[in-house]
């Protein structure tokens, strides 16, 4: 074995070590930028945590180096190949972890290192193929983790829509987002309920109706503000004046809406659902909350959901005017009504 190529594999030793021993200690989450690195960083095996597997597999690879034990370690390295490409595929099923790439990468260059510096036929062709699939399969799975969904309206008293503890998807010519719009879509509802608002186009001509309330939002307007200055169906609700402004500016600006409308639609998909409203919680709604908690009384649970369902819904002859009595009947959580996107079915 050549000086060069001992270089190389002491290098990839130590880093895959490093960043091994990196990843058992508290703050391993620095370069992750997917969810699933705490989800693999928490997951053990006979209660011995896949990194610290991951180190001593660099160690005892270290080690046959040193003792120049090449045969050795190029079976070693074929075997890590194979059982992490197994690793590789439970991602793919599961979810993509950032960390877990890096190893993985740092073990697949130290494979093609013994593979080109001991001169070995094809044994390690069939395998790092198979890892190659799925490497490429994780990558573009965390690609796609990354482009976030556009959102258009937030709370304002937060960094990014991100850390909002509601997330609805909706759209603007559907007709049960609208009541919901009237109920939260003002500013001071909007930030002290801490609520995203998605959109996603209900029919190819909502995106028109969708770059008319960015327009207003960019103002100052709040969503409600808003959305009560569309006009239904709108004057610009035809596929020949969608695009009336031919400036490469607004041309740009429709096909980038378009691209993040897309994004939308596949978050919600990745859901499994397409209709709409769609509303998701960070946490427990405070309508479920124990009415302990003087935030939030009978009262303001039966008004809020007495606007989002049907009266005959809910019992007249219940006391809601007692706010230290608990209701005697059930409310109705169930969905009122919804929307699906894409379809020309009409709302339910």
């Amino acid at each position: 074995m050549s000086d060069f190529f001992k270089y190389v594999i002491y290098f990839f030793l130590g880093l895959g070590i490093a960043f091994s021993y990196w990843n058992t200690s508290a703050n391993n989450d620095i370069f992750c930028v997917t969810e699933a690195c705490q989800v693999f960083a928490d997951f053990t095996l006979f209660d011995v945590s896949l990194w610290t597997y991951s180190l001593v597999f660099f160690a005892v690879l270290l080690i046959l180096m040193a003792l120049k034990q090449y045969s050795i370690l190029y079976l070693f390295a074929i075997l890590g190949l194979f059982v992490d490409s197994l690793l590789l595929m439970l991602m793919f099923f599961t979810a993509p972890c950032f960390n877990c790439l890096i190893i993985a990468c740092i073990l697949a260059c130290l494979g093609v290192s013994l593979h080109l510096s001991l001169q070995k036929t094809k044994k390690l062709l069939p395998i790092f193929l198979i890892w190659t699939f799925f490497f490429i399969l994780n990558g573009s799975a965390v690609v796609k983790n990354l482009i976030k969904p556009y959102t258009i309206y937030h709370s304002q008293k937060y960094a990014t829509e991100q850390e909002a503890s509601m997330r609805i998807y909706f759209s603007p010519s559907c007709s049960s987002c609208l009541s919901l719009v009237s109920l939260l879509g003002d500013k001071e509802m909007t930030d002290n309920t801490n609520i995203a608002w998605f959109p996603v186009p209900e029919n190819s001509k909502d995106i028109d109706l969708i770059l008319q309330l960015d327009a207003y939002i960019e103002q100052g307007d709040s969503l409600k503000e808003s959305m009560s200055k569309l006009s239904y169906p709108p004057a610009l609700q035809t596929e020949e004046n969608i695009t009336t402004d031919m400036s490469i500016e607004n041309l740009f600006k429709i096909f980038s809406m378009r691209i993040m409308l897309l994004v939308n639609q596949s978050h919600l998909s990745a859901r499994g659902t397409n209709k709409i409203p769609f509303v998701e919680y960070t946490g427990v709604p405070a309508f479920l909350q124990s009415e302990a908690d003087n935030s939030t009384t009978a009262d303001d649970v039966f008004e809020a959901l007495s606007k989002l369902a049907p009266p005959s819904d809910f019992d007249d002859n219940t006391n809601y005017n007692n706010k230290n009595q608990k209701t005697k009947t059930p409310l109705n959580f169930g969905v009122g009504s919804f929307c699906e996107s894409g379809s020309d079915i009409p709302c339910e």
